[in-house]
């Protein structure tokens, strides 16, 4: 694994401006959390205060990926039942993968959360093992691209490689 230091990749004055602006307007932002070292696995947060994200980049790694989205994202949220599983599947009518948060952290002062995206004909056995679970869920936000006007990313530290 190749690790490069991008300082123009680290959290910057005007990437920490942008991500408040976009939750004073929106309320809330996405946050996708890819990690260095550990390939292919991610974290999310639904980041509503500054504070808060602030948080969030203490207590990732170094080398964290961290991908903002602006935009309202995970429109439906609440407690995994029957009425919850069919709303979902009606969203997944019109999408190839969704994403799928529970929203209740891990540990206590960590905004982390465990999260898991996949195409949608897998839906059903997702939610079946979340039943009961306090959820967010929507099309999952395409975290792979480059940056764009509705998602900005830094790399905590500036240390950059594949993830």
């Amino acid at each position: 694994m190749t690790i490069h230091h991008r300082p123009e990749r680290d959290i910057t004055p005007a990437f920490l401006r942008c991500v408040n602006g976009w939750i004073r307007e929106n309320g809330e932002v996405l946050v996708v959390l890819r990690y260095l070292c550990r390939a292919g696995y991610r974290d999310f947060a639904l980041i509503e205060s500054i504070e808060a994200f602030d948080r969030l980049v203490q207590v990732c790694p170094l080398g964290t990926d961290i991908l903002v989205f602006r935009d309202p994202r995970l429109p439906l949220r609440g407690v995994v039942d029957d009425d919850f599983m069919a709303e979902a599947q009606d969203i997944t009518e019109t999408v190839d993968e969704y994403l799928l948060v529970e929203l209740d952290s891990q540990q206590v002062g960590d905004p982390r959360l465990r999260g898991t995206s996949d195409r949608a004909d897998s839906l059903m056995d997702d939610l079946r093992d979340l039943r009961g679970e306090r959820i967010a869920f929507g099309p999952c936000p395409d975290y792979w691209e480059e940056d764009k006007n509705a998602m900005i990313s830094a790399s905590k530290g500036g240390i950059d490689g594949p993830r």
